[in-house]
């Protein structure tokens, strides 16, 4: 009798699953949180952990919600990554994932319904996350642990939530908080919704237009306001936290200016939750 060797049924479940994959090549589930690169190359992402001078792994673009609709558009040269796109992240490039973290289907699913949660909601899940890091591309704070299961190159302790994307970046904060209703990138977050009439007001004047949930954003970060005096943010350094909202306008006020629209070296306030219309 035959006596396979040790990770042998492993491996052919794995071929099994990639013959469906080549066989009906459509469509798939997010099974749980899924993370999208801009390179196939996860090996080298989540096992060497090729950070950058500030320790971002910067080929990370952002998480799939568990459920997201994801279609199949190709195999790659690298094991078990595909070559794939959703609706819930439209940006330009090519994006990849694991097919192991898939659940895959002959026929397209619905898109995942998705509610906006109310303002109470929000401002206590801001409460909620204070002191989670500041992951780049991260959008799910308790982070993907099977990372370390299919990647299991040790890494030094200090990076491991990086390597398991365990934190939030600055969109990635709210867009957990709304499961996906906000735009996950700052490019989309400058035009979206309402736009509050700020150019040439002063620190002052802002502070008494602005509303719990507005948000402070420019091409490459985003402040949200808490309350009146207090401004949220998943800040690189810093992960999720509070500061007076006075200082961290002063603060912003030191690089840019407030403006009605995205323009170079400005800054703009967008009124985007429905209770606040």
């Amino acid at each position: 009798m035959f006596d396979p060797p040790m990770g042998f049924e492993l491996e052919i479940i794995l071929v099994l699953k990639w013959t469906q994959v080549m066989s009906y090549r459509s469509y798939a589930i997010a099974a749980g949180p899924v993370p999208l690169l801009n390179t196939p190359d996860f090996a080298t992402s989540f096992n060497r952990l090729p950070l950058d001078e500030k320790k971002l792994l910067r080929s990370v673009e952002t998480v799939l919600l568990p459920g997201t609709k994801i279609q199949i558009l190709d195999k790659t040269e690298h094991p078990h990554i595909l070559k794939v796109r959703s609706s819930e992240y439209c940006y330009e490039g090519a994006f990849f994932t694991d097919v192991r973290l898939l659940e895959l289907t002959n026929q397209e699913p619905k898109e995942r319904t998705v509610v906006l949660p109310s303002q109470k909601e929000l401002l206590e899940g801001f409460d909620r996350l204070l002191g989670v890091s500041y992951v780049w591309g991260g959008n799910w704070p308790e982070g993907v642990a099977k990372l370390k299961e299919l990647y299991p190159d040790p890494i030094e302790p200090d990076v491991e939530h990086v390597k398991i994307l365990k934190g939030v970046d600055c969109t990635g904060l709210v867009y957990y908080l709304t499961n996906g209703y906000t735009p996950r990138n700052t490019s989309r977050f400058v035009l979206w919704k309402q736009s509050l009439p700020i150019e040439g007001f002063s620190i002052d004047e802002i502070l008494s237009t602005v509303l719990p949930l507005d948000a402070i954003v420019w091409p490459g970060h985003i402040v949200f306001v808490y309350d009146s005096a207090t401004a949220v943010e998943s800040r690189l350094g810093h992960g999720v936290i509070k500061t007076p909202l006075k200082e961290r306008l002063e603060e912003i006020f030191q690089t840019r200016r407030p403006a009605n629209e995205a323009v170079p070296q400005g800054f703009v306030i967008r009124r985007w939750h429905q209770a606040l219309k």
